[in-house]
């Protein structure tokens, strides 16, 4: 990719029966200060199907991809990906927004990185019903691989990537449901590194994910990742395992199971003494999820920038 030249950035945005927020994230893209992309609107089946205003629909930079049946984000992402030319590739969430110079600061740090750097980050924030939930700003100091075996540290919203290295590693799963994305930058660090944009230039949105489908999202990918913990030295290994332990009890819980969450937490403070989250939510299984939601709700949330929030559930993972 030359330096000299902008590269085009080909942008996906995948949409599945989201009218009220596409419209504002298809906006944020079209109005990037960075003008050299073109945008793939990637339609899952949506019914009815997804519009645009004439406004947008009608910029020559977007193409609107749709599919009769649900095909399921993974696969409706590769697809959008096969249809477009540019040597780098953003990703959008059809409820998700850019700021103005989001590209541009991206495309500014990948053509001054070296060619094992596949990926370059973004931080965000996320919103819930005009609350701010948590800023985010990736540090450039982390051991990614590490830190992926753990929790999704990479959100698709923040990334620009190297078509090479999409390509080189075969896309997006298009079987996993939730954590396809996950998945990749698993794969994706096992052999490249990721630049950092130390700001914030996405405002993410909260979504509520039904507590069946987070676990079976916890089960998906531990599937996947779980060989690769093994293989941890130790501490990290039982480190990590520990904080699964507590995603499974904490979800366990929450899907009405108190008596399977309660070992599984106890497992995870033995495993990890040294935090006491796991008996915090053993609690949990005793007083039932009503009582605990009700004991958040009174808790009245502080916003902490670069920390989760206090008073909400420790468990905040976004698949």
């Amino acid at each position: 990719m030359s330096r000299g030249s902008p590269p085009l950035v080909s942008v996906v945005i995948p949409t599945w029966n989201r009218p009220g927020t596409l419209t504002p994230a298809v906006r944020s893209v079209l109005s990037q200060t960075y003008s050299d992309l073109e945008v793939v609107v990637a339609d899952d089946g949506s019914d009815p199907p997804a519009t645009l205003p004439d406004q947008l629909r009608n910029d020559p930079r977007l193409r609107i991809l749709r599919t009769e049946s649900v095909m399921g984000p993974g696969a409706t992402r590769n697809e959008a990906v096969r249809m477009t030319q540019g040597p780098l590739l953003a990703f959008l969430d059809d409820d998700d927004e850019w700021l103005p110079g989001k590209l541009a600061r991206q495309v500014e740090v990948m053509q001054a990185s070296a060619t094992d750097v596949a990926v370059v980050e973004t931080g965000f924030e996320l919103w819930q019903q005009g609350r701010l939930l948590w800023r985010y700003l990736p540090r450039e100091d982390r051991d990614l691989a590490l830190t992926l075996l753990n929790r999704p540290a990479l959100q698709p919203s923040c990334v620009l990537m190297r078509r090479e290295v999409f390509d080189e590693l075969g896309g997006f799963n298009p079987t996993l449901a939730r954590t396809q994305d996950w998945e990749l930058w698993v794969r994706l660090s096992d052999r490249y590194r990721v630049a950092v944009v130390r700001e914030v230039l996405v405002k993410r949105r909260a979504s509520e994910v039904p507590p069946r489908e987070m676990l079976r999202a916890q089960n998906e990918i531990m599937e996947h990742i779980g060989p690769r913990i093994d293989r941890l030295p130790e501490p990290e290994r039982t480190r990590t395992r520990a904080g699964h332990l507590f995603q499974d009890g904490v979800l366990l819980a929450m899907n009405g199971r108190p008596k399977e969450a309660r070992p599984v937490l106890i497992e995870s403070w033995r495993s990890n003494p040294s935090t006491l989250r796991p008996l915090f939510h053993v609690v949990r299984t005793f007083t039932g999820e009503r009582v605990w939601a009700a004991s958040a709700r009174a808790a009245k949330p502080l916003v902490r920038v670069g920390r989760r929030v206090r008073g909400r559930d420790p468990f905040l993972r976004e698949w």
